[in-house]
């Protein structure tokens, strides 16, 4: 049987208290993950960098202040890249990878990123270690089921989380016990096989017509979207902000 293979991503850091946490759980189990860090955290948090680092774990580029990237102009997305790498340039050479902000992309978007040449990492699994309808730490089982149906998983977490913190060793014990799994290298994230899906993370007003119009031309295929989202859908109208959907490629 062929094995799972699983990348641990985490966003918007980093903070203190978490992202120590979080580098001695991984530490523990000997897993390597990426940090997509948000460029203006890096001057504060210089020794926490250095560490990320030097434990062989790796850092993208998660833009300057967090800001959705989808409406702004050519030059505003540029600031946010290069300011970031700017930041971080006395702790690496650039590396270019970068995952925006809520995954939130379109054709600007993919045009100005590809001429900075960074490649865009977005994910497949989102644990919702973000998401108030958990109670602390029930996130763990939702993002271990994910993982569970599929044979490559990058997965969300956010290391500014408490809950994220706390908890990291559960969800990685968890997810061994599924039996098939290797945790993967960071180095091979931007050529992982799910690298290259679309991701869209739903705001207010959305339908799943809308968002099919936005990225096909054609509202009438949103049960495509529908189609590949049945783990996190039961019905085409029951979409709510902040839900993160599989936009999978036409033909």
């Amino acid at each position: 049987m062929e094995r799972k293979k699983v990348w641990l991503t985490f966003d918007d850091g980093p903070r203190q208290a978490q992202t120590e946490t979080v580098l001695e759980t991984l530490a523990l189990f000997d897993i390597k993950a990426t940090f997509f860090i948000v460029g203006n955290l890096v001057a504060r948090h210089g020794e926490r960098i250095k560490r990320i680092l030097g434990e062989g774990h790796r850092i993208g580029n998660h833009t300057y202040d967090h800001l959705r990237l989808v409406g702004q102009d050519k030059d505003t997305i540029i600031d946010q890249v290069k300011m970031t790498e700017q930041a971080l340039t006395p702790y690496q050479q650039p590396d270019l990878i970068m995952r925006p902000p809520y995954g939130a992309h379109d054709a600007m978007v993919d045009r100005t990123v590809a001429e900075l040449g960074y490649r865009q990492v977005l994910w497949n699994v989102d644990t919702l270690d973000w998401s108030s309808n958990y109670q602390p730490g029930g996130w763990v089982s939702h993002g271990v089921e994910q993982i569970r149906k599929r044979k490559n998983s990058i997965v969300l977490m956010h290391d500014i989380h408490a809950t994220t913190a706390n908890n990291l060793g559960r969800f990685i014990g968890q997810v061994n016990l599924l039996g098939d799994v290797d945790f993967e290298s960071p180095a091979t994230l931007a050529i992982a096989p799910v690298s290259q899906l679309n991701m869209y993370v739903v705001v207010r007003g959305d339908t799943l017509s809308t968002i099919a119009r936005e990225f096909y031309g054609d509202a009438a295929k949103y049960l495509l979207i529908f189609n590949a989202n049945r783990s996190v859908l039961d019905h085409p109208d029951k979409i709510y902000p902040g839900l993160s959907l599989i936009i999978p490629p036409l033909g």
